[in-house]
């Protein structure tokens, strides 16, 4: 939802999930934390997150991070103005556009404004 938590015992859920798609190796999975606002965001987490490396070079080497990721919606910017029924909120049909306007393509790269991507090129969230 995107709603903010405060981090406590009462939010925190230990979850697995599984890496970005590689082709090279056999699906893999990251065991970690994430805080939550209200249980339906578990299951959002389960079928729209994975799990992906970003490499940050420190001053003594790069180092291997892993991350919450999410697809890029830029690789499919129409999208953006497809109507849909929002389930929460009286059911009104809306467009991703009109419910999240910070969610911004720059057109020319495909690429989605502020955001930063991990290695293989997924929105870290």
């Amino acid at each position: 939802s995107g709603s903010p938590v405060r981090p406590s015992d009462y939010n925190r859920y230990r979850l697995t999930l599984p890496m970005v798609p590689n082709e090279n190796i056999k699906q893999q999975f990251r065991t970690g934390y994430m805080h939550y606002c209200c249980w339906p965001c578990v299951c959002d987490t389960q079928d729209f997150i994975r799990v992906d490396t970003k490499t940050i070079r420190l001053k003594d080497g790069p180092k291997e991070f892993a991350f919450a990721v999410i697809g890029n919606p830029c690789d499919h910017p129409d999208e953006l103005t497809k109507p849909f029924v929002q389930p929460f909120y009286g059911r009104e049909e809306t467009t991703i556009e009109k419910t999240a306007p910070e969610v911004r393509c720059d057109r020319e790269t495909s690429t989605l404004e502020g955001a930063t991507y991990s290695d293989n090129g997924y929105i870290i969230i």
